[in-house]
C-alpha cells in the first residue's frame, strides 16, 4: 500500500474516542466478514473463516501487565461486537513488542498463523491447470483496474482466451475457490456480481457504515438523512443513492447498488424491516 492508501484507509486510533473506535472496528470486521462462509454455516462446530489474530504491539510501553491489557482488549472487542457472527472470526489475541520481544515470542505468532491456515479447506488442494491459467487472466484484468465483473462476462472472458470452463458447476467451484483464498468475492446466491478487487467492497462499505471521520469530506454528513442514520440507524433510499453517486470514476456503485445491498443484508450489516420496503436499518447501531 502507498502512503496515500494508508492515510485514506487507516486512522490513528489514539486520536479517536472509544465509541468511534467501535465504529472503526465494526467497519473492518464487516468487510472481513464478507469474505466468510454463509451466515447460517457459521456455528459452534465449524471454523469461521477467514481467521483473525489480533496482535497488540508496543507492549513494552504498557504501564500494566501484558495479560491484563490483553484481557481489557478482549473485553472491549466483546462489548463492541456483541454476539454478531463476525466476532467468531477472531481466534486469538497476541501481545508483542517490535523492540523487546524475542524470536521465540514471534515464533508463537508464526506457529499460530500456520495452525489456522492449515484448517482452510484449500490448504494443499490440487487444481485443474485451466483454473491456474484463468486466474492469471483475471490478474491481468485487475492490473487494468477492472474492479467488478458480471457473471456472464466471466464466462465470456474464459471463452475469449480459450479457457472455457466446462459447465456452470465448475465455474461456481472456480469462483468459490478464488473467494476462499481471498482473490475475489463471489456468492452463489448473488451470482450476477463478481468482485475482482476486494478493496472495491471495502470502499462501498465506507460509503455507508463507516465512522464520521471517513465521511467528513463528503457533504452528506450534513444531510438530514445522514443525521438520522447516525442517531437511529435508519438508512433511506435517498441516502443510499447520494452516498453511491459521485464516487470515483469506474466504481460502479450505483450500477451494482442492488447487489451491494443484498451482500450487506446477507451478512446482517443491514436489515430491511417488513414495515418499510424502501428502507434499511444498520444492525450494528442497535447494539
Amino acid at each position: 500500500m502507498t502512503s496515500d492508501d494508508i492515510e485514506e484507509n487507516f486512522l490513528d486510533l489514539s486520536e479517536i474516542p472509544f465509541e468511534n473506535i467501535g465504529e472503526y472496528l465494526n467497519f473492518w470486521m464487516d468487510a472481513i466478514h464478507c469474505y466468510g462462509d454463509e451466515e447460517e454455516g457459521i456455528d459452534d462446530t465449524k471454523e469461521a473463516l477467514p481467521s483473525i489474530i489480533v496482535v497488540g504491539t508496543c507492549c513494552d510501553k504498557l504501564q500494566i501487565g501484558k495479560e491484563t491489557r490483553k484481557w481489557e482488549i478482549q473485553k472491549q472487542f466483546d462489548q463492541i461486537l456483541g454476539d454478531h457472527p463476525k466476532r467468531k472470526h477472531i481466534k486469538d489475541f497476541i501481545m508483542l513488542s517490535n523492540t523487546t520481544s524475542t524470536e521465540s515470542d514471534f515464533d508463537v505468532l508464526r506457529r499460530r498463523i500456520v495452525q489456522l491456515a492449515s484448517k482452510v479447506e484449500t490448504w494443499g488442494q490440487q487444481l485443474p491447470t485451466r483454473w491456474i491459467k484463468y486466474e492469471q487472466v483475471l490478474d491481468q484484468h485487475r492490473e487494468n483496474q477492472d474492479r467488478v465483473m458480471a457473471y456472464e462476462d466471466m464466462k465470456t472472458l474464459g471463452k475469449s482466451v480459450g479457457l472455457e470452463i466446462k459447465d456452470r458447476n465448475e465455474m461456481n467451484l472456480f469462483l468459490k475457490y478464488q473467494h476462499d483464498i481471498g482473490n475475489l468475492i463471489y456468492f452463489e446466491d448473488i451470482p450476477d456480481l463478481v468482485i475482482l478487487q476486494p478493496q472495491w467492497l471495502v470502499d462501498v462499505l465506507k460509503c455507508l457504515v463507516s465512522a464520521r471521520k471517513f465521511q467528513i469530506q463528503r457533504n452528506i454528513v450534513y444531510n438530514s438523512d445522514w443525521k438520522e442514520l447516525e442517531t437511529t440507524g435508519r438508512l433511506t433510499e435517498d441516502l443510499i443513492t447520494q452516498a453511491f453517486t459521485g464516487e470515483g470514476e469506474g466504481t460502479d456503485f450505483v450500477k451494482y447498488r442492488r447487489h451491494i445491498l443484498q451482500i450487506m443484508e446477507k451478512f446482517d450489516i443491514i436489515v430491511k424491516p417488513d414495515i418499510a420496503e424502501e428502507e434499511y436499518v444498520l444492525t450494528r447501531r442497535k447494539r
